[in-house]
């Protein structure tokens, strides 16, 4: 339902490694860290239209930037490929891809890890998956995907 209408869904789980803190709105201590886990992202081209016409690429996550900002490790999990190239999977009747500048924006935006392990990340075939390896390399966005052997996922694959 949301996807059919491109609406950028986010989910935030704040979690605080602590025994001490349990809950997201106390201060945590030194020796505490914070870890946002974000699912399902993904840029259609609506939020590339929003983000081109207010010229920020920090426009899709203004409701919750300082909370992704302030956070240890931000992990989040992209839905699609970042590329303008290939062509997409015959066989698939939705498919996702985004401009070569959310890579920027979720660099920009704090994200330090994003999964690709997706049904999504060949949508675009082996041109698609590479060039969004390319795009989140070149920003500074590590990535986590599950290599495919023999149609099942057996090798994963952690991008330092």
């Amino acid at each position: 339902m949301y996807r059919d209408k491109k609406i950028l869904v986010i989910v935030i789980s704040v979690l605080f490694m602590s025994t001490t803190c349990l809950s997201a709105f106390c201060e945590p201590s030194p020796d505490e860290s914070s870890i946002i886990i974000v699912g399902d992202i993904m840029f259609g081209a609506d939020i590339a239209q929003i983000i081109d016409r207010e010229g920020s690429s920090l426009v899709p996550f203004a409701g919750v930037l300082p909370t992704i900002r302030d956070a240890d490790i931000t992990f989040g999990t992209f839905e699609g490929v970042i590329s303008t190239r290939g062509e997409s999977v015959a066989d698939k009747s939705v498919t996702y891809r985004s401009k070569p500048s959310t890579a920027r924006s979720l660099s920009n935006t704090g994200f330090d890890v994003v999964s690709l392990a997706t049904s999504h990340i060949m949508d675009y075939g082996d041109t698609g998956f590479l060039d969004t390896l390319e795009a989140l390399t070149f920003y500074g966005v590590r990535y986590v995907v599950l290599v495919l052997v023999s149609k099942k996922p057996e090798i994963p694959l952690f991008c330092p």
